[in-house]
Parts: structure tokens; C-alpha cells; sequence
């Protein structure tokens, strides 16, 4: 679907009334679409983050995954072990 000037513009839909909170959550929860984020006439995935076409760029989100670390790469075993150790935390 490419855009064009001559198409009628669009309101977003209105928020879920105030008083349905289980309505608004819904429309929260809702995937994005990248048709919508589109550049016009573009045909790039603009979720895409890879691969970069500049090396500063590259080196930028490499610094920040380096920045960044997941429960998984460290061995949190001595950790569970005094979680579990009755006389193992203290209260200060």
C-alpha cells in the first residue's frame, strides 16, 4: 500500500472510555504495525536494525549491547544458594 498527497486523511480511533480500563489495556497491548511507521513510498522494515549501514552506527550499538547484560550470561548459582541458606541473609 503506498501512501499518496491525495489521500483523504485519518483520524486515529478515540481512547477507550475512561471507565473501561480492561478496553484501554487491549488497545495498549496491541502489536505495532510497521505498514504504519512506514516511510512514505519507503519498502525498508523500519524495525530493522541490522546490518548498519555506517560503521559509527555499528560501533554505537555495539558499545550500548556492551553496556547491557542478561541474567542468563551470568552464573547466578551462589546467589540462589544464600537465597536459600536459612542463615544466610541478613537484615542489614
Amino acid at each position: 500500500m503506498a501512501l499518496s498527497w491525495d489521500d483523504e486523511p485519518t483520524t486515529a480511533a478515540p481512547a477507550a472510555a475512561a471507565g473501561n480500563p480492561e478496553a484501554s489495556a487491549a488497545d495498549v497491548a496491541k502489536r505495532v504495525n510497521a505498514d504504519d511507521k512506514r516511510i512514505i513510498n519507503a519498502k525498508t522494515d523500519v524495525n530493522q536494525l541490522v546490518p548498519f549501514k555506517y560503521k559509527w552506527a555499528w560501533d554505537k550499538y555495539l558499545a550500548g549491547c556492551a553496556n547491557h547484560w542478561m541474567p542468563q550470561e551470568v552464573n547466578m548459582q551462589r546467589d540462589i544458594e544464600l537465597w536459600k541458606n536459612p542463615n544466610g541473609l541478613t537484615e542489614d
